[in-house]
């Protein structure tokens, strides 16, 4: 019989080959999903986009009623420096927090809103991103330009920027904007937009 040679932590250990494709076979049945039980779930690592046709991927906590669409249970995540958890990708959008969380790493942007006219992000608690909000002025596939968007009634406990804000004739107003490294706040990059009634903690508005 041919025989197959392992080596396991510094012994030579002789076994059939037979025998060892037997014990794969077993492994493989074993791992595809006949008894495998995971602790507990694990967090959503990859983007959460709303489409530029409306329609919610990559989670089934966003529950949609026209325009509007709101967090129907709290969201955990992990995403890597200049990546956004959740990415609004159509005009015309209320996303509503509903008052639930959205909770990061340390990294990342939250919500992400590139060149979209007309969103409004409120009641949305956001904790432990790199940034909270991200209002982008372009969208350089589209070509298309921010503006009319509102952030509003949100509570915001970041690293960095509590909201990246960059878009016309924009309004802000009732955010808490917490600040883990005091340097920052909010960066302010708009024109015609309305900053009001928001409170700042550790942090500051930088124009």
């Amino acid at each position: 019989m041919r025989e197959t040679v392992a080596v396991i932590t510094g012994a030579t250990v002789k076994k059939s080959a037979s025998t060892l494709i037997l014990s794969f076979i077993l492994l493989t049945v074993l791992f595809c999903g006949l008894g495998v039980v995971d602790a507990a779930p694990s967090p959503f690592t990859g983007d959460i986009r709303i489409t530029p046709e409306g329609t919610v991927e990559g989670t089934d906590k966003i529950s949609r009623n026209d325009n509007v669409y709101t967090l129907v249970g709290d969201i955990s995540g992990s995403v890597d420096n200049a990546r956004s958890l959740i990415t609004i990708e159509k005009d015309g959008v209320v996303f509503d927090g509903a008052g639930r969380t959205i909770q990061g790493t340390g990294t990342g942007v939250a919500i992400a809103v590139r060149g979209r006219e007309d969103v409004t992000i409120r009641n949305t608690k956001i904790i432990n991103f790199g940034t909270g909000i991200e209002l982008r002025a372009r969208d350089f596939e589209s070509n298309s330009t921010a503006s009319n968007n509102r952030i509003l009634d949100n509570y915001l406990e970041t690293v960095y920027w509590g909201i990246n804000l960059n878009t016309n004739n924009g309004l802000v107003s009732g955010n808490t904007i917490v600040s883990k490294n005091s340097i920052y706040g909010v960066n302010f990059q708009s024109n015609n937009t309305v900053f009001s009634n928001n409170k700042f903690v550790n942090g500051g508005l930088i124009l």
